[in-house]
């Protein structure tokens, strides 16, 4: 027992070295996310740059977590990596192209292809703020979308499925109602799991069903549709010297999303 006291202070101590020579874990954090960055294409460089213009856009509706720096680049990070997975799938998204975006929250992907319609949100604040922009939306929960067959050509869920309690039926819906094809980025997981409930909040501002790629591949089929591609995203980056050992064991090398390009089962 004595001994296990005793590892407890000097664990206090090992952090207070460690922020001292690295600063706090959100410079820390933060760092990763700037490295990451910097290694990324110039063309998706410049997609993250030019998304400063919706900073508070993205403050107030896609990001819950008090990290607000750290997390604003990374959401600029995922943002234009999907923009360039869905231009490297099916090439740029036309002016005659019909797209849907459910989960949309305050529009910005949307805006990133040049759209001005459809947005699906069930949260009023995120309703508030694509009405502002401008931005054609429907308030519409799980209980499905109001739409009918073949109405969209390309359909977005961005972050959306892992917040549903059905994600079955949401991705069933919006494969039904988007005839050329379905775009979906959910959190990356080695293995699927079933998050706890949180204490404070609401179902839709936590995780429920985070799915590894094989779940979420037969989940897909079981919707009709097939992944035609996919792709994993990083966030961070292990950067070098011994800061790389600190940051592989805060996980920062694995990826941080996955992204699908799906069709129905009987399209080519």
């Amino acid at each position: 027992m004595p001994a296990k006291l005793a590892i407890k202070p000097m664990l206090r101590l090992l952090r207070r070295l460690v922020d001292w020579r690295y600063g706090p874990k959100i410079e820390f954090y933060l760092r990763a996310v700037e490295d990451r960055y910097r290694k990324l294409l110039p063309s998706v460089c410049s997609q993250v740059d030019a998304l400063s213009k919706y900073d508070r856009h993205l403050l107030d509706c896609h990001i819950a977590s008090a990290a607000k720096a750290p997390n604003l680049l990374k959401v600029k990070i995922r943002l234009a990596s999907t923009k360039d997975f869905v231009e490297r799938c099916v090439g740029t998204i036309g002016p005659s192209d019909a797209v849907v975006d459910v989960g949309a929250a305050s529009g910005v992907f949307l805006q990133m292809l040049g759209k001005s319609e459809m947005a699906v949100e069930a949260w009023k604040p995120a309703l508030q703020y694509l009405r502002q922009a401008g931005i054609a939306a429907v308030e519409a929960g799980e209980e499905g979308l109001p739409f009918a067959n073949n109405h969209f050509d390309y359909g977005f869920a961005l972050e959306t499925l892992e917040h549903v309690t059905d994600p079955v039926g949401t991705l069933r819906e919006i494969g039904r109602v988007c005839q050329k094809g379905v775009f979906i980025s959910i959190p990356y997981r080695e293995t699927s799991q079933v998050v706890a409930p949180k204490v404070i909040g609401t179902v839709t501002d936590q995780h429920i069903f985070e799915l590894s790629h094989g779940d979420f591949d037969r989940m897909a089929a079981h919707c009709g549709l097939v992944v035609r591609a996919s792709e994993r995203v990083w966030l961070q980056d292990c950067g070098a010297g011994i800061e790389y050992f600190l940051r592989r064991r805060s996980g920062f090398h694995k990826p941080s999303v996955w992204l699908f390009y799906l069709t129905r089962r009987e399209s080519r």
